[in-house]
């Protein structure tokens, strides 16, 4: 602990005449310690840093302050994630090889052999112009691809040392109980046949053909999971935001809903009346920024409501798929009613192993990671300056 203060003044000394110099005896100009590791001090200007701070910040549209009155949160954020990742990956590399695991630098220069040549064919100008118009001068696919892999490596070393039993599996589903409450209401499992502008009549009939098409296809014997996921990989493509996060199972509690009778039409109509009672008016071809565009979405997500609680709790039974599919703020949506349940409890321990199994180890795996980085935070004296971190990433 000593020892980690006097480095902390350290650097809190380099920072101030460093400051007032803009030189360090490293050779490193116009910049300041930022980490100190095993002997090594870290600068803002390392090469390395620099161009994972470049690529990172392109890859994830973050902006570059203009000026440090300009920081945002999220630039300063993603600057600290940055310098940690480099000055990590030196340390866990330095841990490994004293742990006598080999780190196979023909797979890092396969993938990213493979990355570049992914970067070749959708970068105009290939890899070598992206490096150019980012400006940055080292490796930095390579890099990337070498601190995913190192990481992956620090896991399985991780891994290998957890060896849970079956009392703590048992302890650990008591304690995460909750978790496997059995909900009372009606599961069901959806496909979402997604439409990107509700103001296209062409392209509504054409998504509802679709779907019609889907149950045609299930109802006739076809797998409901296999023709979800045929859905979901054609429509993951750009633009399609909802078709995968729809296109799973739901549950439709029991007090979460109101009853409806068998009459669909008079259940719309009985919607209708309300929004015209209420004086909400809403209009499909209305501007998409106005008033009564929203509402109109609005309207159709509680039409949606009311058809799905009909579908669920007079249309079908258990193991049924809905005969249309229901039109939504997002498109239409096909609908199997899994099953009703009627009594509470929890699923027992057996039925459920397997989800308890991995976030078990999970869990275990967070606590063995964190006690890792501070076995080797004390082991390779590590230091992070977040003064100069802070001050580095304005400068930057």
């Amino acid at each position: 602990m000593k020892t980690v203060k006097k480095i902390m003044a350290l650097l809190l000394v380099c920072a101030t005449l460093c400051g007032s110099l803009m030189l360090c005896s490293c050779g490193h100009k116009n910049d300041i310690p930022i980490a100190y590791v095993d002997g090594t001090f870290y600068y803002g200007n390392d090469p390395e840093i620099r161009d994972y701070l470049l690529f990172y910040f392109a890859t994830n549209n973050i902006d570059i302050p203009e000026s440090q009155d300009a920081l945002t949160t999220e630039y300063v954020a993603a600057y600290n994630l940055c310098v940690e990742t480099v000055i990590w990956n030196h340390v866990y590399e330095k841990a490994l090889r004293r742990e006598k695991v080999k780190i196979d630098k023909s797979a890092i220069r396969n993938a990213a052999k493979t990355a570049k040549e992914a970067v070749d064919l959708s970068y105009e100008g290939g890899y070598k112009q992206m490096k150019k118009d980012l400006g940055i001068s080292t490796d930095i696919i390579y890099n990337v691809q070498r601190y995913q892999y190192v990481l992956s490596l620090v896991q399985l070393f991780l891994f290998d040392k957890i060896n849970l039993s079956d009392e703590e599996l048992t302890k650990y589903y008591k304690t995460h109980i909750a978790d496997y409450r059995i909900e009372l209401g009606y599961y069901y499992d959806a496909i979402l046949l997604e439409v990107l502008d509700l103001q296209n009549d062409e392209e509504i009939q054409s998504k509802k053909a679709e779907a019609e098409t889907v149950i045609k296809r299930i109802s006739g014997g076809e797998d409901f999971d296999t023709v979800r996921k045929e859905i979901v990989d054609k429509y993951s493509t750009e633009g399609y935001f909802y078709t995968g996060l729809v296109s799973a199972d739901g549950i439709l509690a029991e007090d979460q809903f109101d009853a409806v009778s068998d009459d669909l039409s008079a259940e719309i109509d009985s919607l209708n009346q309300f929004y015209e009672e209420c004086g909400i008016s809403y209009d499909k071809n209305a501007d998409k920024d106005s008033e009564a565009f929203s509402n109109y979405q609005l309207y159709l997500n509680s039409r949606y409501r009311v058809e799905l609680v009909y579908a669920l709790t007079q249309a079908t039974k258990d193991g049924e798929i809905y005969e249309n599919p229901i039109y939504s703020p997002i498109g239409y949506v096909v609908i199997r009613n899994n099953k009703h349940i009627t009594e509470g409890g929890f699923t027992p321990f057996d039925e459920v192993k397997a989800d308890v199994l991995e976030k078990a180890y999970g869990d275990a795996m967070d606590v063995a990671f964190e006690n890792y980085k501070k076995e080797l935070t004390e082991k390779y004296t590590i230091v992070f300056n977040s003064i100069q971190l802070e001050q580095s990433a304005k400068e930057n």
